[in-house]
This record gives C-alpha cells, sequence and structure tokens, in this order.
C-alpha cells in the first residue's frame, strides 16, 4: 500500500514531557509552506505507480491539528482525485 506523510507545521501548542524534539526546532518561526495543488499532483503520480486500491496519507508536524484547515483542504482534494480507490488518514 502506497503511503504517504505530509508534515503540516513545526508550530506547538504544548511543552509535552515527552517531545523528541524538544528545543531542536523554532516553533514560532514562519514556515514555507507548499501548496496543496503541488502536494496533491507529487502523491497522485507517485501512488499512480502502484496497482493497489489503498493509500494511506498521515498528517505530522508539530501539532497537525494547528492547520485544521489546510488538513480539510487535502483530504477534500485528494479524495475528489482517488475516487476510485480507498484512502486511509491519520
Amino acid at each position: 500500500m502506497p503511503s504517504f506523510t505530509i508534515w503540516m507545521t513545526n508550530k506547538c501548542n504544548l511543552a509535552c514531557n515527552y517531545c523528541y524534539e524538544k528545543n531542536n526546532v523554532d516553533r514560532i518561526a514562519d514556515e514555507k509552506v507548499m501548496d496543496i495543488e503541488t502536494m496533491v499532483a507529487f502523491i497522485k503520480g507517485k501512488a499512480d505507480r502502484y496497482k493497489e486500491k489503498d493509500i494511506l496519507i498521515s498528517f505530522h508536524g508539530g501539532e497537525p491539528l494547528l492547520e485544521y484547515n489546510r488538513i480539510k483542504e487535502y483530504v477534500e482534494r485528494l479524495e475528489q482525485i482517488f475516487r476510485d480507490r480507498r484512502l486511509f488518514f491519520f
């Protein structure tokens, strides 16, 4: 099954004890954001090389849900593109 991880942000709104990044990342710096169409085209190009019906897509980052609206856009766009395949998001 093709699997993709989309790094949403380095930003974080917590100070978790178990964080493996700790002070290694500037959590408030401005970030360059790849536009959604570029990322979706990349995923489509790679996923089309596989015959499997299932595609796994995970959203990762400092705290990915800080970018909830972008995640919604990704999900909506990917569901349009891959109507004939099963998408699993986490």
